[in-house]
């Protein structure tokens, strides 16, 4: 039985990159489809090949050249973080032919390393894009009639994420395929790529991470708890950030106030792998949690991020908050503008709801906001307040979409 394809927002980007550069890099977490979709897009046009197999691999660093060499004209390379010998020999072959677009197609899980690669060996040669797990307007025809409310849809990826297995293998438990994700993330890439010690200290410390959901990150606390150093924190929160496991959204710190907090909040990718790892594995058990409204502000700030990166628009986005306690749960600049936006897990909307806006505007003039949004999981639209409108979620994605 043929599985159906589920198509990608990125699709579309990946296809005019390839006419723009020689190589083209998506980066992304284990298991988001970067494989199936170039399989998909390209077909029979390139030859694959995939380091994660360690004979190809030991090939790879062996002898780069005559790999590259056996392997011919249009390639797509799979996790290339595991053989960045290969770089340098990339570089030569398309300088010897800088005017062939798309020739090779990389792809990689581990985000920072190749960074660092691509800018030391490929600056100007490369486009680079991000694939995340499936976005709500990729999914938008899985649900239907009573399920395609927001609330549902919610539901929904709290208790399966976004990665494609488990909405192409209907019948395996969200419970075990999250599980056998974490294990392969920490034998495959953690232990492999980073000098980390224990395996169970990280495994302890992304649990510890995903329980701080939607918090401010205070490496001291965590230090502290987990009997580590500040320096190893770091580097830990680096590394779920190369595998593009969490985002951290960074506070708005400029001129307007002298006591503004400085530290980011802690977001995950995937809000299933965020709830697995709270052991949160039913709906009831959710709507129960103290992480349920950190759960809907996550889905909500990491479905706007996903929404602007898969049609390639970058926006800087923060949150806002003083010292005294006034929070927005988010700004999105647009140029020197800012559009405020709450986030409220409630099905009713109150006015007083719209008060940390309303109040942002009036306290920081100096800040040029725009009108600004509320989003909940009602599926109202209409004004909360003078500067405030509440807005369905897919309204305000289609909105803020065509706006820029």
């Amino acid at each position: 039985m043929k599985i159906p394809y589920i198509k990608r927002d990125l699709e579309k980007e990946i296809l005019a990159y390839t006419g723009y550069f020689a190589v083209v890099a998506i980066t992304g977490a284990r298991q988001t489809g970067k494989s199936t979709t170039l399989s998909h897009i390209f077909g029979d046009d390139y030859k694959y090949i995939s380091l994660d197999d360690l004979a190809t691999r030991s090939r790879a660093k062996v002898d780069p050249k005559l790999f590259l060499d056996d392997l011919g004209e249009k390639v797509i390379i799979d996790e290339i973080q595991y053989a960045p010998e290969l770089l340098s020999y990339i570089k030569i072959k398309v300088d010897e032919k800088p005017h062939i677009k798309g020739r090779y197609i990389l792809t990689g899980s581990q985000q920072f390393l190749m960074m660092k690669s691509f800018s030391e060996t490929l600056a100007g040669r490369i486009g680079i894009l991000n694939m995340f797990p499936f976005s709500i307007t990729e999914l938008k025809n899985t649900f239907s009639g009573a399920n395609s409310s927001l609330r549902k849809i919610f539901y929904s990826y709290c208790a399966r994420g976004g990665y494609p297995e488990l909405y192409i293998n209907k019948k395996t438990p969200a419970e075990v395929w999250y599980k056998a994700y974490i294990k392969t993330y920490l034998e495959r890439d953690i232990k492999i790529l980073y000098d980390i010690g224990k395996l169970t200290e990280f495994n302890n410390f992304i649990q510890i991470i995903a329980s701080r959901n939607g918090q401010i990150l205070n490496m001291s606390s965590l230090a502290s708890e987990m009997n580590l150093s500040v320096n190893t924190i770091k580097s830990w929160i680096s590394i779920l950030q190369a595998s593009n496991i969490i985002y951290l959204l960074y506070p708005y710190y400029g001129r307007v106030a002298k006591r503004l907090i400085k530290s980011p909040k802690i977001y995950f990718f995937d809000i299933g792998l965020a709830c697995h790892l709270n052991r949160i594995n039913s709906i009831e058990q959710l709507k129960e949690h103290n992480l349920f409204g950190a759960m809907f502000e996550n889905f909500c700030i990491v479905e706007i991020l996903k929404h602007f990166k898969n049609i390639d628009k970058e926006k800087d986005m923060y949150y806002f908050r003083t010292g005294n306690g006034l929070e927005v749960d988010l700004l999105i600049q647009e140029g020197m503008e800012y559009i405020p936006v709450e986030i409220k897990a409630s099905m009713s909307i109150k006015t007083n709801m719209a008060k940390n806006i309303e109040q942002l505007k009036s306290n920081y003039t100096k800040l040029n906001t725009s009108r600004g949004y509320l989003l909940s999981l009602s599926e109202e639209n209409f004004s909360v307040s003078k500067n405030v409108r509440a807005v369905p979620f897919i309204d305000f994605l289609t909105e803020i979409g065509m706006r820029y």
